[in-house]
Order: C-alpha cells, then structure tokens, then sequence
C-alpha cells in the first residue's frame, strides 16, 4: 500500500505541511506545525501518530521519515531514510488526540538503533542550514509505504490523520487532517491492501 504523505519542499529547513485538496488542517494548527524545528529536537522524542480505520493497520517500517539536502552551493548532500517502529496506542497515549468508533490510533517512533544517525543527520543538517543563512533547500517527510489490513473496509470514507511530534510536552500537531484514502486513491489500492499476517 504505498501511499506518500509528505511535508512539501521547504527552505531553510524549517517545517511545513503540503496537503492534498482532500485534506485540511486549522490555520492555528498549521502555524504551530511550521514552527516545530525537528532538527533541534531531542531525537529520541520526534514521534508521528496516525489515526486510521480499525479494519487497517501499520506494520514497524510502514511509516517513513525521511530528511533530504541537495545544495550546490554549500556541498551539502543528505539522503536520509528511517523506518519507523509502529505500535498500538490507546486514548491518553497522543495527547488530546481522540479516535472516533471503528478508527485505531497507533504511533510510531525512530527505531533505538537509528537514534545515532539520525543526530548525525541533525547535526549535518543544522551546519548546512546555518552555512546556507536560510537559502537553502531541503525536506522532511512523514510517508506510509506499507499496510495492511485486519478486515475488509467498510465502503464507505476511509479516512487517515498523521501527526507529528518533537517533544513529549508539545503534543502532537496534525501533517494531513481526515484525509479519504478511497477518495484520493480509489477503490482499487484499498482493494490491493495485503491482509495483516496475524
């Protein structure tokens, strides 16, 4: 099921989501996701939750952070994947955010093994950053490459929300809001969706 939801291009490294036309986030909620700075952050505390029909669910590696910088000016070249570990979460465990009958909440985190790449990546990112005095270009994404599902879904709207975290006290601000993965892609990729294997 790969199914790309991405932050846009942005400059100077500072974050912004791109949504699709399907998808909305409040104007407060969006000043508040372009202020997160994910390359100061604690890399231990950058963590994306996802709000989803019960009938699918997230896998460790389905959801993907990635960093990119290309810049001709600075030499700087970075192309940075990280495989999220994904687990189930209940009501309490992201902040206020609060799943509706028939929906999973579940979140995902930086594997502990890629803790250590991705400070380096942080600290590369930041020098560049600094060097290119905010010219520079670069991005970060939350992407869901993967899936599968526990049931068949229902035929009506299957909508999907990420969230992104990048300290324990913020909370979770919204990257793609309600977004209908029927509407946007169609029935055919839901049909596509591989059953869960347990």
């Amino acid at each position: 099921m790969p199914i790309f939801l991405r932050a846009r291009q942005f400059a100077g490294l500072g974050l912004v989501a791109s949504l699709c036309a399907c998808a909305s986030v409040n104007p407060m909620a969006m000043a508040k996701l372009a202020a997160l700075d994910p390359l100061s952050a604690d890399a231990a505390q950058i963590s994306a939750a996802a709000r989803l029909p019960q009938s699918l669910k997230l896998r460790n590696g389905d959801l993907v952070l990635s960093i990119k910088i290309d810049s001709k000016d600075s030499g700087t070249r970075l192309d940075e994947r990280f495989l999220l570990d994904v687990r189930d979460g209940k009501p309490g465990d992201a902040g206020t955010i609060s799943t509706l009958p028939g929906e999973r909440l579940q979140l995902a985190k930086v594997a502990e093994v890629d803790l250590p790449r991705l400070s380096a990546v942080q600290t590369k990112a930041k020098a560049h950053k600094a060097k290119a005095q905010h010219k520079g270009e670069g991005s970060l994404s939350i992407s869901i490459e993967g899936g599968c599902k526990t049931a068949e879904p229902s035929t009506g709207a299957s909508p999907i929300s990420i969230y992104l975290s990048t300290e324990a006290e913020s909370g979770y601000y919204p990257v793609i809001s309600n977004m209908d993965l029927r509407k946007q892609f169609g029935n055919d990729l839901i049909a596509k969706i591989e059953p869960c294997s347990s």
